[in-house]
């Protein structure tokens, strides 16, 4: 009987996991030109894009429930893109790098490399 209540809860589990998992990954169409504020928490992915992304012109504020904005960059190539931000950010993602930007105040940092 564990084994039915297990195995029924890992079917009803399972298309949730994946459906987040989906929704966590936005790839920026060759063209666009910047990442936009409601790409909150997730990961962008670059591919044959410009060589000058901008991110929104005024910081995403934090939000109490959700936490501060930021997201995760991944450069898939073939260039390196330069992402640009207000106060002189600027940051440039190599071939296969991976960058985590956040919003704190009025300005963007570089918080670090999230782990893959």
């Amino acid at each position: 009987m564990r084994m039915l209540y297990l195995w029924l809860a890992l079917l009803l589990i399972q298309p949730h996991i994946a459906a987040q998992n989906n929704e966590d990954v936005v790839r920026l169409p060759p063209n666009a030109l910047g990442i936009s504020g409601n790409d909150k928490g997730k990961i962008v992915e670059l591919l044959n894009s410009v060589s000058v992304l901008n991110l929104p012109p005024k910081p995403p504020t934090e939000n109490p429930i959700s936490g501060p904005w930021f997201v995760d960059v991944r450069n898939l190539g073939p260039k390196d893109v330069t992402l640009k931000g207000v106060n002189g950010f600027t940051v440039i993602i190599h071939r296969n790098d991976f960058v985590r930007i956040r919003a704190i105040g009025n300005v963007y940092v570089l918080a670090g490399r999230p782990k893959t």
